[in-house]
């Protein structure tokens, strides 16, 4: 599977080359608009008895300061006005599209299914649980993710997806959509909404001059209105040609991402065989994927399956054939569509595990694998070199051996504190239960701040769940934070406010900050306070200028000795690899601190938005160089993990749970 920092880099690649062509659209669209105008000028008798040449109109700048800032404006007016109505990110894309928020105490057993399925697969991919939306009104088979960034992501399915889809297949296009999300493609999907609508409008700016010649608001029998009506003409049918150029970009961009997805998505469900299964299901139903939203068509790149039917050619497509799709999954299937009937069967409230995939699977998983490339990134690989004494670990076991403790350890959240995290008291209580010292003074300080700080409600949540939480293991915590993400989004901005307030104040308590407050505190910050202010703030600290060796050194010492114990021999040893990942001419200046004075969270933190300001490349090496620190031994400890989710919280990049579970 690709690593996180290569889809990035292929997302802005694609990215570049989207707006590249856009740009040589637009150049083409107002050449021609502008030579058109010249040449029908050079005919008009105003201009003829000049004997003005046809260059020299072209040349004009009286013509030219008219005809070129007009369609530019256009265009770039039609661009701003598409993301202003999105300014609001996954959601208001989810509602534009007849979406409705799941609550997370919905009642309903195939939506309580949804949200389990949901969770799941956000921590299987390392990322925020979103906040998920159903289509009431589309019987297809069909799904979307959408937003500006993974901490306002949405995840929406049809009805047709909940009734028609058992819960391996539901998984499969959850895992899918998720993969969009990872891959960085919603805000590519957004830019592409905006890109077609800029260059259609000149098609809508043509179509009403024209049909205001119908209704005579111009006037026919001037000169001006002939040139007018001439130029609305061009803009008409230069913009239709224009959007039919733009829309075929956004179909092409669009049929390569999901290829990736789908091999994406296998990685995380580890069963590709339901992926397959629910498009087989597509391909059986008579409704298929068809979405009936008047908006489908300008958001058809964003969906799971093909929301607006099959097209004659597939240049026309926004996504690979079907078939396709499925002989990449399923090599077996042979092209026969099943029937599809609505899933009756109970669902029981309590989530049900995923069974590890059939020995059928197997070959379809390796096949899914190679279309992705490795089963692990490229600088996993290289950074989790077992440790000499451990030499029959390989980094495919380390991460497969997490991914089944993960698996382990969800199941061994009550069901009350999964239903509590989906909650907008239970989800702040959790986080707070989470606080609590394990020494006495200090807890009793703690639940005295919350009885004078938090409402009524929020204290007899926070001792509801107390008895439950107090004996969680610490492997729990991390996940138990995710869980309630997406609650803790649905707050209002007092309420988020205070809850922050008597956060701060538990970890405050014992007047220390340890690594999980921290790590606590930067997830809270990286997830929720942009939903709550109108831009991301850095915490009241103006971003550091440092030097990266003295970062470098910070992080890594910290790593190392939180990894190995302050054993100094091995500490030093661990250093010396993690160093050995970066760039020889970067290492210059990285020490070894063997001091533990010189290095508390205060500077971690500082060395964390230092090297936060470096590009993605060095950001790529600065987690390798982490992962090589933490996988040394061939397992991840509990605080080795919280401590690199840390990392790549501060780093601005999310860290896949199969090598933060432990």
């Amino acid at each position: 599977m690709l690593d996180f920092f290569e889809r990035q880099e292929s997302a802005r690649r694609n990215t570049f080359l989207l707006l590249f062509l856009f740009f040589l659209a637009v150049v083409v669209i107002v050449g021609v608009v502008h030579w058109s105008v010249a040449l029908f000028l050079l005919f008009t008798p105003r201009y003829a008895m000049t004997a003005q040449s046809f260059g020299s109109l072209l040349t004009d700048p009286d013509i030219s300061l008219v005809t070129i800032p007009s369609v530019l404006l256009l265009i770039f007016i039609g661009n701003a006005y598409k993301f202003f109505t999105l300014r609001r990110g996954g959601s208001d894309i989810a509602l534009r599209l007849g979406g409705r928020l799941v609550l997370p105490d919905t009642r309903d057993q195939r939506e309580q299914r949804l949200l389990h399925v949901v969770e799941e697969m956000a921590l299987a991919s390392g990322l925020p649980v979103p906040l998920v939306y159903v289509l009431d009104r589309e019987s297809g088979i069909n799904a979307f993710a959408a937003g500006f960034t993974p901490a306002d992501a949405v995840i929406a399915v049809t009805d047709g997806a909940l009734a028609l889809l058992n819960r391996d297949e539901l998984q499969g296009v959850v895992a899918h959509e998720f993969s969009h999300i990872r891959n960085g493609d919603m805000l590519l999907n957004i830019r592409l909404i905006g890109i077609v609508h800029g260059i259609l409008l000149l098609h809508l700016a043509g179509g009403f001059i024209l049909r205001s010649f119908e209704t005579n608001l111009f006037n026919k029998r001037r000169q001006n209105g002939a040139i007018i009506m001439a130029v609305g003409f061009l803009l008409y049918a230069l913009g239709f040609i224009g959007g039919l150029l733009a829309k075929l970009i956004k179909m092409a961009v669009s049929r390569q991402r999901e290829y990736l997805s789908d091999a994406s998505a296998v990685q995380f469900t580890r069963n590709p065989l339901g992926l397959a299964s629910a498009l087989k299901k597509i391909g059986g139903l008579t409704l298929g994927s068809n979405l009936r939203h008047p908006l489908a068509e300008e958001a058809s790149h964003m969906f799971f399956g093909n929301g607006l039917g099959d097209s004659l050619l597939d240049i026309f497509s926004t996504h690979p054939p079907l078939a396709k799709r499925i002989l990449l999954l399923d090599p077996a299937f042979d092209g026969t569509f099943p029937r599809v009937k609505r899933i009756v069967e109970e669902i029981p409230v309590a989530v049900k595990r995923a069974a590890p995939p059939p020995p059928m699977a197997q070959s379809a998983i390796a096949s899914a694998g190679n279309l992705a490339g490795a089963a692990v990134p490229a600088n996993v690989s290289a950074a989790a070199e077992p440790h000499s004494q451990s030499p029959n670990h390989t980094p495919e076991q380390v991460i497969d051996h997490h991914m089944r403790e993960r698996r382990k350890m969800l199941a061994t959240i009550p069901e009350i504190v999964r239903k509590a995290c989906r909650d907008n008291y239970g989800a702040q209580a959790v986080v707070l239960n989470l606080l609590f010292s394990p020494e006495e003074t200090v807890r009793t300080a703690q639940w005295e701040l919350v009885r004078n700080f938090a409402d009524l409600k929020l204290v007899k949540e926070t001792e509801r769940l107390f008895p439950l939480l107090t004996t969680v293991s610490r492997s729990t915590r991390l996940p138990l934070i995710d869980l309630s993400l997406p609650a803790l989004r649905l707050l209002d901005e007092k309420q988020y406010r205070e809850f922050r307030k008597l956060e701060k104040h538990l970890a405050d308590a014992d007047q220390k900050t340890d690594l999980f407050e921290y790590m606590l505190h930067r997830v809270l910050v990286s997830h929720l306070e942009q939903n709550f202010a109108a831009h991301q703030p850095n915490d009241g600290q103006n971003e550091p200028k440092g030097n990266f060796a003295w970062a470098c050194s910070i992080v890594f010492t910290l790593l190392a000795k939180h990894s190995y114990n302050n054993d100094g021999q091995e500490a030093r040893a661990a250093f010396d690899r993690t160093v050995s990942r970066i760039a020889a001419g970067k290492r210059d200046g990285i020490i070894f601190l063997a001091d533990p004075r010189l290095h508390p969270l205060r500077d971690f933190d500082r060395a964390l938005r230092i090297l936060a300001e470096t590009g993605l490349s060095s950001r790529k090496n600065l987690l390798a160089a982490c992962l090589e620190c933490i996988t040394r031994d061939g397992r991840i400890s509990s605080q080795e993990a919280e401590l690199f989710r840390a990392i790549g919280e501060g780093l601005h990049c999310p860290i896949p749970a199969q090598l933060i579970a432990c």
